[in-house]
């Protein structure tokens, strides 16, 4: 829990910096690249060593600048990473960048678990309702689960959407049991 409040702060203040600037997509694509980069097993090893000093590091991350040619706002985040020992976090900060971005330009994202692949269509109608639901845009990601028997989940903004046959039965058992009662 820790970390992602750390990832967010230095989130924030790397959007602040991106939002000053007018580069916000910029640093972002950045940092996704660097996010893969350090997702390599080999790369992410040699930071999280505990036994090796921050200045090999820090010379580290100099020799990864150099080989891409990042932002200066990008490099000097970078460089502060590498000289507070935060590089393992990089992927939470990437993540709560990301966040920020959505909420600056309006928009939410979202999960849908379906029991099959949903058409064009039907993955539209959707869209829209959550996103009038929300008062935002909306980004969903679609997976296929053969567990749910009929219906959807839809996962946005801390909310769950459960039109599933399942949850229909489950309501209808429990409204069943009260009248019962």
């Amino acid at each position: 829990m820790r970390n992602l409040r750390l990832a967010r702060s230095y989130a924030q203040a790397i959007f602040k910096v991106g939002k000053a600037n007018n580069k916000t997509d910029l640093i972002y694509k950045e940092l996704k690249i660097l996010k893969e980069s350090f997702s390599d097993k080999s790369v992410s090893g040699f930071f999280q060593d505990p036994t090796l000093k921050l200045q090999d590091k820090s010379k580290a991350v100099i020799a990864l600048i150099n080989k891409f040619d990042f932002s200066v706002e990008t490099n000097n985040f970078l460089k502060v990473l590498a000289e507070k020992g935060r590089t393992s976090i990089l992927g939470d900060i990437v993540e709560s960048f990301q966040t920020y971005i959505d909420e600056d330009n309006g928009v939410t994202r979202g999960e849908v678990i379906s029991s099959h692949q949903l058409s064009p269509t039907e993955r539209e109608q959707i869209s829209d309702l959550v996103s009038k639901k929300t008062n935002k845009r909306v980004i969903l990601t679609y997976k296929e689960d053969s567990k749910l028997i009929g219906g959807l989940i839809a996962r946005v903004e801390g909310y769950t959407f459960d039109d599933t046959l399942s949850m229909h039965l489950n309501r209808l058992n429990e409204d069943l049991k009260r009248r019962v009662h």
